[in-house]
């Protein structure tokens, strides 16, 4: 990835302040007439996402986002843990196809990454040609 230096204006300082100010990562807003008191019967909290309730739970999002993005029919959604790790390997095992590629790699987890796809990839009989980048950062 190159970087250029952008030639934007600056930037002054908002005058004036939203009327709710609360984004981003937190305080988030809640719905009108969220209340604690109204999501404890429902609240799956502390129970394990393998337990049927949960799994319920996680089918029916995934169905509903599913029909409402009106997506095609082929194509699935999944949850996945909020980490750049569970992404990563959706997109990866997603994307690989029935051809050779090349992985960049320049930390544990990509190199992890690439023998993970050059094992898979060679049972097919093509090759996963990896690169380490030394000394990056």
């Amino acid at each position: 990835i190159f970087f250029r230096k952008l030639n934007r204006p600056s930037m002054e300082k908002p005058t004036e302040k939203p009327q709710c100010p609360n984004f981003s990562s937190g305080p988030t807003t809640k719905r009108h007439g969220w209340s604690a008191a109204k999501i404890e019967k429902t609240a799956l909290l502390g129970r394990s996402h393998r337990c049927a309730p949960c799994k319920d739970a996680l089918l029916k999002a995934v169905t509903d986002t599913h029909r409402i993005l009106k997506l095609p029919e082929d194509w699935k959604v999944a949850v996945v843990a909020a980490s750049d790790t569970g992404a990563v390997e959706m997109c990866m095992w997603s994307m690989l196809g029935p051809r050779g590629c090349d992985i960049v790699h320049m930390e544990n987890f990509g190199q992890v990454w690439w023998h993970d796809a050059d094992q898979q990839l060679r049972k097919s009989g093509f090759d996963c040609r990896g690169v380490t980048v030394e000394n990056y950062g």
